[in-house]
């Protein structure tokens, strides 16, 4: 009985010093952590939140989510041009500077994969989705006018209210610009991709007025 309960007494004992020393130990590996160099290549990080908020759409994946995001705008405004932009298109009374048929698909290519590429670009440099969300809700109304405008003028075929719709379509445009332009590390480079986008934008809005003028 005496051995028993001394036995007892030992555990207890030693469950209260491991209690102690636990906050010890504790203080000690975070102390450790934070001491030892971040690995070649990579960020180290003290706490599972950190991890959180150190994901970044910087990679291969990011740049997929981005363009496929584009081109999946893109494929909706080949939906309203596909038909209209060779069959109803040329019959318009066009200033001289409007852009033939065949150039139209390469022109919106290029524009969308650059702004694929300028919203990647702002995660290339250790920029945070919280560090983004303006630009973020900025791009993606630019995308979603730019979609309006393409229903209204191509598909409805209502020129003032796809002209209105420009007009929303170039606030956007310029607000994402300016918030690239605004952002820290690559988020400079990533306004300057978006550049040509913003100029179609305008280019765009200036012959939907003209075409409403004239026809």
């Amino acid at each position: 009985i005496n051995a028993e309960y001394m036995g007892k007494k030992a555990h207890a004992r030693h469950g209260r010093e491991s209690q102690q020393q636990c906050p010890a130990m504790i203080s000690n590996r975070k102390d450790l952590n934070q001491a030892l160099p971040a690995p070649e290549g990579g960020t180290r990080h003290d706490e599972p939140e950190d991890i959180v908020k150190a994901a970044k759409l910087d990679g291969l994946l990011g740049l997929v989510v981005w363009l496929g995001a584009c081109y999946g705008t893109m494929s909706v405004w080949w939906l309203f041009l596909n038909y209209p932009l060779f069959e109803w298109y040329p019959d318009l009374v066009k200033p001289w500077w409007a852009p033939p048929p065949w150039l139209v698909f390469p022109i919106g290519a290029f524009t969308f994969t650059m702004q694929g590429f300028s919203m990647w670009i702002c995660f290339r440099e250790g920029a945070g989705l919280e560090r983004h969300l303006l630009t973020i809700a900025c791009f993606g109304a630019q995308l979603g006018t730019g979609i309006g405008w393409a229903g209204f003028f191509f598909g409805a075929r209502i020129f003032l209210i796809a002209f209105s719709i420009n007009i929303g379509w170039w606030v956007c445009g310029l607000a994402t610009l300016v918030e690239m332009w605004a952002g820290e590390d690559g988020a400079g480079l990533a306004g300057w991709i978006f550049l040509p986008t913003f100029a179609v934008i305008t280019y765009i809005g200036a012959l939907t007025f003209t075409i409403k003028a004239m026809n």
